[in-house]
């Protein structure tokens, strides 16, 4: 049953990369996503990794308390990860669009004015 659990959230990973890596993200923001996931899910993947071979050597109770503490942040992570891509496609709706477009014109005003480098905010 571990097996099964460490497999699934190991394919749970590689489908947020996959979608946070997707084409069809919009330019400015697909590049920062895919970096900031792809930071914030290395190291999960590699305590999965950890908990997959101490399964494997039959420290099965100690695996499974480990996984929860694992399976939480994974959780904190995927609802991170929803938000920012809830908030990318309300974005691209057409009421919104305008309005975004009009705010970030604003802030990248307010930049250039203060003079400082644009940077993302991961």
């Amino acid at each position: 049953m571990l097996a099964a659990q460490l497999a699934q959230l190991r394919a749970d990973f590689e489908s947020l990369l996959r979608v946070v890596d997707a084409p069809q993200l919009p330019a400015p923001y697909g590049r920062l996503l895919s970096g900031h996931f792809k930071r914030a899910v290395s190291p999960l993947l590699h305590d999965l990794a950890a908990l997959e071979a101490q399964a494997a050597a039959g420290n099965v109770a100690e695996a499974w308390a480990a996984f929860a503490t694992l399976e939480l942040r994974a959780q904190a992570l995927f609802e991170e990860a929803l938000e920012f891509l809830g908030g990318v496609a309300l974005r691209e709706l057409p009421p919104a669009q305008a309005l975004a477009d009009h705010a970030q014109r604003f802030i990248e005003g307010l930049i250039q004015e203060a003079g400082v480098p644009p940077s993302p905010p991961w």
